[in-house]
């Protein structure tokens, strides 16, 4: 029984197909490519209208299953008035700790409140030595 419901999991993702996913302030638009011959080719696009803000996950669910039932990647281009950028330092915690405590370590430096952030965070690539080690945190 339990194979039957979660067999969606082991569904792998399917390299040859990759929907790409634009918001704008009133539409969400998305493209499904596929590979054909070595070429990433348009295989089909859809666009929703959208009134209200509350409406965006409503519209990239629907246009995301309109141009493709496949199990694919999938890209999401968002606005930047969306989203919010910080820069900090990197605490010396497991990457689990760290996403766990943004919303609290970022309150004081954004405009969004506490119990609403939603955030990750990115890694420098580099640190220069006897400079600490920082993030860029994404939050929304």
């Amino acid at each position: 029984m339990k194979e039957k419901l979660f067999s969606w999991l082991n569904r792998s993702l399917d390299p040859n197909t990759a929907i790409g996913v634009t918001t704008y302030a009133d539409t969400v638009n998305a493209v499904c490519l596929k590979k054909q011959s070595d070429r990433w080719m348009v295989h089909s696009s859809h666009s929703v209208n959208v009134s209200e803000q509350t409406d965006y996950t409503a519209a990239i669910v629907a246009c995301t299953n309109e141009v493709s039932t496949d199990i694919c990647a999938v890209n999401l281009v968002i606005p930047h008035y969306f989203y919010q950028i910080v820069q900090m330092d990197k605490p010396n915690l497991s990457d689990e700790e760290i996403i766990q405590s943004l919303p609290w370590t970022t309150k004081d430096l954004v405009d969004i409140a506490p119990e609403n952030i939603v955030a990750d965070f990115i890694d420098y690539p580099i640190t220069l030595t006897m400079q600490s080690s920082k993030m860029n945190v994404l939050l929304r």
